[in-house]
């Protein structure tokens, strides 16, 4: 969650716990998006600092062929372990974890949204303002991508707002004011009233 209640961590394990206890009796076709959904129950709790429920879904998939014969189940592991590494300070891990895939061009939006903030904390404000700009320039992927069943939805459009934010923040730390003011107006229009969303100020921090 963006901004969490006292309730999202006991909800994300029912969830994570539900979604992955219905694996072994789903037909194919179900399972597809029961390892994509469990999988990104796992991410929301590496993010919240959760670890032991990522590790848990990482394992409850891990022997089912879906997680890697579908090429969105095997990036969303790939974002899982990326966010771990992340959350871990080793932020060159997770560059490395999505750089090959992020060459493809067919990855999840949430892929580049999980690099970027890699190397932005790995010390590379360039690599990490090429990834903001590329969510930008894809910003309409955030609305239709599939993923599985659309669940990422909600978090690609969210990321998509927030992308703006950090390309203002990235090109002016890089010395590009023209870029910065721009990309900041862009961010306001996008998110009227931003300077008093939760969101924003867990992503950047009280300006």
């Amino acid at each position: 969650s963006y901004v969490p209640d006292d309730g999202l961590e006991t909800d994300l394990e029912t969830y994570l716990r539900g979604q992955a206890g219905m694996l072994a009796d789903a037909s194919r076709f179900d399972r597809r998006h029961l390892v994509f959904h469990v999988l990104a129950a796992g991410w929301m709790a590496a993010a919240q600092g959760r670890d032991d429920l990522a590790h848990a879904a990482l394992d409850a998939v891990d022997s089912y062929p879906e997680l890697t014969g579908f090429p969105a189940n095997a990036d969303m592991a790939r974002v899982l372990r990326a966010e771990l590494a992340l959350q871990a300070g080793e932020a060159d891990k997770a560059v490395d974890i999505l750089a090959s895939r992020n060459a493809v061009g067919e990855e999840l939006y949430l892929a580049h949204v999980v690099r970027m903030r890699a190397l932005e904390a790995a010390g590379d404000p360039a690599g990490a303002l090429a990834q903001a700009e590329w969510l930008r320039s894809h910003r309409g992927l955030a609305y239709v991508e599939f993923n599985s069943l659309n669940i990422l939805q909600p978090v690609n459009v969210i990321e998509s707002n927030l992308a703006l934010g950090s390309a203002a923040r990235l090109a002016a730390q890089l010395g590009r004011p023209e870029l910065a003011a721009t990309r900041q107006a862009e961010f306001e229009s996008a998110w009227p009233g931003q300077k008093n969303m939760d969101v924003v100020a867990r992503r950047f921090g009280a300006d």
